[in-house]
């Protein structure tokens, strides 16, 4: 048993090391597109106002925008500085108390590409810990109350509890598996066919075989998951800068030729 939880906590370490190298270079990109917004904002927009300003027109829209962001980065910016980490120090004391912490699990499996991904992982350790703890001898109740302790996401870990409860009162581990919303049909069905068969610490190595192969296809795919999100982002945003700029020149060449 200690040989297969110490295989487990070397998978959970190059799963980590994994995701962190799938998501470098989305990484990078993020930072580089924050820090060209920040340098057109304060040094390429103001150059464009002084230039429109002088036509006294009345600027469109995205324009105005831009203008009052530059406006409040360079008088501003303290303020950012002091709400970061006003913001880093509240969101620590908000994970600290369980409720808080609840809710970010539960907003961590729903987030797009990584909720999935997190519940896969820890699908494959609950799979993984419980075979091999029944595989041990110890008694189901108590196995599932230490594998809840392992989930690291308290949502997981608040529905093993439950299923726990059910189990206590003479239910089989499927039934209260399926009602709990957590564990996806694949992984029920082959709870239910290994209690039928006697087999149950091997379906569920077998389910946690499963949901290892899916985390390491998502990983491999994360990339790419994440382009399509970082395309959009950045499309957003040069649409702005484009209108911000663009629409008051045509203004200008407008008022040009009808003077």
């Amino acid at each position: 048993m200690l040989e297969r939880v110490s295989n487990l906590m070397e998978y959970d370490a190059k799963t980590a090391d994994r995701i962190k190298t799938a998501t470098r270079y989305p990484m990078i990109v993020l930072f580089t597109l924050i820090m060209a917004i920040i340098g057109l904002n304060i040094y390429v927009i103001p150059k464009f106002a002084t230039f429109f300003t002088a036509f006294k027109m009345d600027l469109p829209l995205p324009t105005k925008i831009l203008m009052a962001t530059n406006y409040i980065i360079v008088n501003y910016w303290f303020l950012f500085v002091i709400g970061f980490i006003l913001l880093g120090y509240t969101f620590k004391r908000v994970l600290d108390t369980e409720t808080g912490r609840y809710n970010w699990d539960r907003l961590m499996l729903v987030t797009p590409v990584f909720g999935p991904l997190f519940s896969k992982i820890y699908l494959s350790r609950f799979g993984r810990m419980l075979s091999a703890m029944l595989a041990s001898g110890i008694p189901i109740l108590d196995a599932l109350t230490i594998v809840s302790a392992t989930i690291e996401n308290k949502v997981i870990s608040k529905s093993i509890i439950t299923v726990r409860d059910e189990v206590f009162g003479g239910k089989t581990l499927a039934e209260p598996m399926r009602t709990s919303k957590i564990f996806p049909p694949i992984a029920i069905s082959m709870v239910a066919i290994g209690e039928k068969v006697g087999m149950l610490e091997k379906m569920l190595d077998k389910m946690a075989d499963y949901f290892e192969r899916e985390v390491d296809y998502t990983i491999k795919n994360l990339t790419p998951l994440l382009e399509p999100i970082l395309i959009f982002g950045l499309a957003f945003i040069l649409l702005i800068f484009a209108l911000g700029i663009f629409l008051p020149m045509w203004n200008v060449v407008n008022i040009t030729k009808s003077s």
